[in-house]
């Protein structure tokens, strides 16, 4: 009876995860484009700001960043999660989509009107501090209040699963952002002022675009019960967005403080050079929300669907990882001022932090589904404060290399927390020897790029690296493809 069960399932299993991978392949691809894009132009830049600019230009990105968590408060994902709900109905769901976007063009302009009066009276602070002009600060509370409406509508089009019109937006909007970029600071040479200017500039511009593409889904209606449902369910990730926030920003500030702008400007770069983990966590998290929630309503066996996609995500962002630190010596050294090339010894923290942190949708789902979502702000509190706590430790003393380590256990402590607090409320049968089996590797992983870094470059560190990574690609796939190394799977010659 298993057997037909499994027999019966299986392809099920074998459609569904086929259909997640396109989802997030076609959900990538605009992505993927900006992202090669920005890294055949980053070079350009390279040579337009010095390492100190990158630094405060990292620093402005935060705060527009903040910037747009205090505008959006929740509302996108508790949209989501009530437009995707089996009883909604298609009138109530434009009702809370028309709803949601009027709370978020509230609150938004609210938000940048309170951000625009503190920056207009800490403006000396900023300057004198910082270097963070009142014109920078202003066109980032531009930025902030464009990217957040756009990524609204956004959210829209993907719970619709309209995955094609998502990345065409997506791709304009990037494409026109690396085009003004281009021009404003390379051909006016404004430096990071322009850089701000023209993301700013480019979600504007986009915004009446996004707008159309979701107007079938608009009322000119205000439902005060599904407000008050989106701010009750949204609310707690006004905190943990927060946190993400500190988690992700606050060892730049640190940096800033306990350092200088050089280090914030290399420890920038380390993660200009694995935004390929960013983009592919990116792509996939964009893909699993919809994916999860649709299968967990109904595919019976959506435990063992989230086991084995957990398994072969985490074995496949570890070897990511590993590649783009490995190599990134390298294509700093062909295609950037020798300033930049110290960035190279940040990556092997940093690339394996982002996969850690890659992991965390499929690790977090229970949390979700059992609408538990206070959880998200004790993890990301928890994870808040010990990167706090290391980077004052490290900073000091060892600079963006400290911040970089601390960045790595931070994650892995959120992942630690997301695991047990998952499996507690919502079970899955973790495949415990495969993920053990990634962990260790990706610590034999770091010990090697500590030690590779150490060495002075020449080819035979080059063919050291490739050897490394292709011994260790054939013992994962040792593990998790035992059936292709099988004794019986060897086709047998017979003799006469």
């Amino acid at each position: 009876m298993s057997s037909i069960f499994m027999n019966r399932t299986l392809p099920s299993a074998v459609s569904k995860l086929n259909s997640l991978v396109k989802d997030t392949a076609i959900y990538g691809l605009a992505d993927f484009i900006f992202k090669f894009i920005s890294f055949a132009t980053f070079p350009i830049f390279t040579y337009a700001l010095n390492v100190t600019e990158f630094g405060i230009f990292s620093l402005l990105i935060t705060m527009s960043t903040l910037f747009g968590l205090l505008m959006m408060c929740g509302f996108n994902s508790a949209m989501q999660r009530l437009c995707l709900d089996s009883t909604t109905s298609l009138e109530n769901r434009q009702i809370i989509i028309s709803t949601g976007l009027w709370c978020l063009f509230s609150n938004a302009c609210l938000m940048g009107s309170v951000l625009l009066v503190a920056a207009f009276i800490y403006q000396n602070f900023l300057k004198e501090g910082h270097q963070i002009t009142l014109e920078m600060v202003l066109w980032s509370i531009l930025s902030a209040m464009a990217m957040q409406i756009n990524t609204f509508c956004l959210d829209i089009i993907r719970i619709e699963f309209k995955p094609w019109k998502y990345t065409l937006l997506n791709f304009t909007q990037n494409a026109l952002l690396i085009s003004l970029a281009l021009f404003l600071v390379i051909k006016l040479q404004l430096g990071v002022l322009g850089y701000i200017a023209a993301t700013s500039l480019a979600y504007l511009a986009l915004m009446p675009f996004c707008l159309w593409m979701i107007r079938h889904n608009l009322l000119f209606r205000f439902n005060v019960i599904f407000a008050k449902q989106m701010l009750h369910f949204g609310y707690p990730f006004i905190f943990a967005g927060f946190g993400y926030w500190m988690f992700g920003s606050m060892d730049r500030w640190m940096l800033s403080e306990f350092s200088n702008y050089e280090e914030v400007g290399l420890y920038s770069i380390a993660f200009k050079i694995a935004s390929v983990l960013i983009f592919i966590n990116f792509a996939f998290g964009q893909a699993w929300t919809p994916f999860a929630l649709r299968a967990h309503q109904s595919d019976p066996a959506y435990r063992s669907s989230y086991s084995r996609l957990m398994s072969l995500w985490f074995f496949a962002l570890i070897m990511i990882s590993l590649s783009t630190s490995l190599f990134g010596y390298e294509f700093l050294m062909l295609l950037t001022p020798p300033e930049y090339w110290q960035a190279a010894t940040l990556l092997p923290y940093i690339c394996l932090s982002l996969a850690m942190y890659g992991t965390t949708p499929i690790l977090a789902m229970g949390i979700m589904i059992e609408k538990k979502t206070y959880h998200y702000s004790f993890a990301i509190g928890i994870a808040a404060a010990s990167n706090f706590l290391l980077n004052w430790m490290f900073i000091s003393d060892y600079g963006a290399q400290g911040a970089s380590f601390a960045t790595l256990c931070s994650n892995f402590i959120l992942w630690i927390y997301y695991l047990r607090c998952s499996q507690r409320l919502h079970p899955i049968p973790i495949e415990s020897k495969k993920i053990l089996f990634c962990l260790c590797m990706a610590a034999f992983g770091l010990i090697f790029n500590f030690w590779i870094n150490t060495l002075n470059w020449n080819y035979e560190i080059l063919a050291y690296k490739c050897i490394f990574l292709m011994g260790l690609l054939g013992a994962c796939f040792r593990v998790f493809f035992p059936s292709s190394f099988s004794v019986a799977s060897l086709p047998l010659q017979h003799n006469g």
